[in-house]
């Protein structure tokens, strides 16, 4: 199954999730997203240096898709933000991918 697959079908195929995009380890390329949801990759970078650092995290926050979000957790293996939905960076060991998820719902 390719990432597209795997985004549309597993994830946003599941109900629990609304949005979600995959991007490489380094954050400088999207590998696959469900159409319309805008991550810039100047944000997912921003959010991966949270991973080594979340003091600006806490103290400033984090964009996606241009919506600036509240962290409400954030270590060297997840970020959680939060607004009118929930969102999760998740570091995951195939491949270093990046997994990002948007959900009205908590999950």
């Amino acid at each position: 199954m390719s990432w597209q697959g795997w985004v549309d079908q597993t994830l946003v195929g599941s109900k629990k999730i609304d949005k979600a995009a995959i991007f490489s380890a380094a954050g400088d390329a999207l590998l696959a997203t469900t159409p319309g949801f805008n991550v810039q990759l100047g944000e997912v970078q921003y959010m991966l240096r949270g991973f080594e650092d979340s003091i600006p995290l806490y103290s400033g926050g984090l964009y996606v898709a241009g919506e600036k979000l509240m962290v409400t957790k954030a270590d060297d293996q997840s970020i959680y933000a939060e607004k009118s939905s929930y969102i999760i960076l998740k570091r995951c060991n195939q491949e270093r991918l990046q997994v990002l998820l948007d959900s009205s719902q908590i999950i």
